[in-house]
């Protein structure tokens, strides 16, 4: 197959196929009057900007051939089609919106978990002073500010922008503090229960800094995609809560997902 001459000039183009280029007799020019290209002496008014340059069939195959000889609406260059831009906003509002989701679904049970009684918050508040190893009045106060950021979170993710951005970066914060804390406790060899989700029987761990990874890369790509619209589609707009609903489910009893498999474990190693 002759691929087309890559021509440089776009004059040469014009001359070469001048049945394949609109206006291909006339050349752009500042004064009133231009010479044909076919040298046939007539004047003609010059275009204001030609139609792209195509070759004779212009890169394409198919029934799209012969229209796109008579020009195309996209760039090319010397016979290279470009494609329409693909629309990439709808599918990131769904990645947006699944992140508010789980987001909203993580921080709220948190949040309840430990104010729905005063022994869970208690507990919650032993849990900290455990964790931080602050006395007893800066443990609670560093309970109180906790919950109360992880409210705030909620209530600015479930707002219209800009608010969810700020949602977002105030969860990602939030984790990004519980990281650093876990982290400084497993060092110093303590190993704390999580409260994270209410009472629990599970010992903080490594699992626990690969969660909070996981939901500081959420927030941050919600924080990043984040616009002013919702998916459009009915469809798309389940798909988005459908799914950040499901994860955040899923984050929530990631806990007692485990504690469950290490009894299976430890029950069939007793047999």
């Amino acid at each position: 197959m002759r691929r087309p001459t890559r021509l440089r000039a776009a004059g040469s183009v014009r001359a070469a196929f001048p049945a394949a280029v609109p206006g291909a007799g006339t050349t752009r020019s500042t004064g009133s009057t231009a010479t044909t290209a076919a040298g046939t002496g007539s004047t003609a008014t010059a275009a204001a900007d030609p139609p792209p340059l195509i070759p004779p069939g212009g890169g394409v195959r198919g029934p799209r051939r012969a229209t796109m000889r008579a020009g195309c609406p996209y760039p090319c260059r010397y016979g290279q089609h470009a494609l329409p831009p693909s629309d990439e906003r709808p599918t990131m509002e769904i990645v947006v919106l699944s992140c508010r989701t789980l987001l909203v679904v993580v921080l709220a049970v948190a949040a309840m978990s430990k104010i729905r009684d005063a022994e869970s918050y208690a507990a919650f508040t032993g849990s900290v002073r455990e964790l931080t190893e602050l006395p007893a009045r800066p443990a609670r106060t560093v309970a109180a500010i906790v919950v109360a950021a992880e409210a705030g979170a909620v209530v600015l993710l479930l707002a219209p922008s800009p608010s969810h951005r700020a949602g977002f970066a105030l969860a990602g914060g939030l984790f990004g503090a519980f990281t650093v804390a876990i982290a400084a406790s497993l060092r110093r060899g303590v190993r704390g229960r999580c409260r994270c989700f209410g009472a629990s029987e599970s010992r903080l761990g490594p699992v626990h800094l690969v969660r909070n990874a996981l939901l500081i890369t959420v927030a941050g790509t919600g924080a990043l995609g984040a616009s002013d619209s919702l998916p459009g589609a009915p469809g798309g707009l389940a798909l988005a809560v459908g799914t950040g609903l499901v994860l955040g489910v899923v984050v929530t009893v990631l806990d007692d997902i485990g504690a469950g498999l290490r009894d299976a474990v430890r029950i069939g190693t007793e047999k």
